[in-house]
């Protein structure tokens, strides 16, 4: 039985380099750059962070953190990082069926969350079609990847 080998997602040079190879391997380079850190946090593995430009009605995403509570494998980094790419991919969908009438209700929003549920930027709606849509094409295209909508953890 093979040793699996783990991913030290601190090291952020290396993490950018993984970014910038799937980007090329499995978005065809089409990717901004994004921000990489680190929390000590059990509860999650990754996270995409975005800002919503209310003025254009557009996400836009600024970095990608990884939990180094528990190790990750190869496999299991690079299932969380090309999850979170999907959600980078999906900022840079038009939210052209996003009637103007609940943006404008969003502008009002007292916080960020009530302005995300309003617009549908919850957890569920993070993996709606589009996610799915991409999942799925990831998934049947590269046998290496096997992503899922929760992330899972080995241990």
């Amino acid at each position: 039985m093979a040793e699996e080998t783990f991913v030290d997602p601190t090291d952020l040079e290396f993490v950018r380099a993984c970014y910038n190879d799937f980007n090329e391997q499995y978005f065809s380079g089409e990717l901004p750059e994004v921000k990489f850190t680190t929390v000590n946090d059990p509860d999650y593995v990754s996270c995409l962070y975005r800002k919503v430009d209310m003025r254009n009605h557009r996400l836009i995403p600024t970095r990608i953190e990884f939990s180094t509570a528990d190790p990750m494998t190869e496999d299991e980094f690079r299932n969380a990082l090309v999850h979170e790419m999907i959600h980078v991919s999906a900022c840079l969908q038009p939210f052209s069926d996003i009637p103007p009438s609940v943006w404008r209700q969003a502008e009002q929003a007292k916080t960020p969350d009530e302005r995300d549920e309003i617009l549908g930027l919850t957890q569920e709606g993070d993996h709606g079609n589009y996610f799915a849509l991409m999942q799925n094409a990831l998934n049947g295209q590269f046998k290496e990847l096997n992503i899922e909508t929760q992330h899972e953890k080995s241990r």
